[in-house]
């Protein structure tokens, strides 16, 4: 069976399928007829049945990154940061997140950023 040479996509495999279902035909009959090879047809049916059953992935912006100059960071270890809020704050650095809730540690939260800033 000879491979067609035009571009391939999910605009060209969505059309395809719907012509598909529409001829009444059993797949291996309407590849045959189209000159299409049914092994790439299975790979196409199978991967957009998986997208639509997929939740949409959320378009992400680039990360942009934030420098963190650890030496000018000053704590009072006896000041309670946290006691200003109730709610739990979330720190996201590519695929972590710190938490940080209410009553933290401030010396810890610098000892964590430190570390981090050796690593990155």
């Amino acid at each position: 069976m000879r491979k067609t040479k035009e571009p391939e996509g999910r605009p060209v495999w969505e059309k395809r399928f719907n012509e598909f279902q529409a001829s009444g035909k059993t797949q291996a009959a309407w590849c045959k007829e189209k000159n299409i090879n049914p092994r790439t047809f299975n790979f196409w049916y199978l991967k957009l049945q998986r997208e639509q059953t997929q939740p949409q992935k959320q378009i992400r912006e680039p990360v942009k990154w934030l420098a963190i100059d650890t030496k000018e960071i000053e704590i009072n270890p006896e000041a309670n940061l946290g006691a200003t809020s109730h709610q739990a704050i979330d720190i996201k650095i590519a695929n972590m997140t710190i938490e940080v809730t209410p009553g933290f540690e401030p010396v810890h939260l610098l000892n964590i950023i430190k570390t981090l800033n050796k690593l990155c």
